[in-house]
């Protein structure tokens, strides 16, 4: 699913 690579991402991105 395409959420799985995105809610990824924005949970690294969050992490910044």
């Amino acid at each position: 699913m395409v959420a799985n690579w995105y809610s990824t991402i924005r949970l690294f991105s969050s992490r910044q």
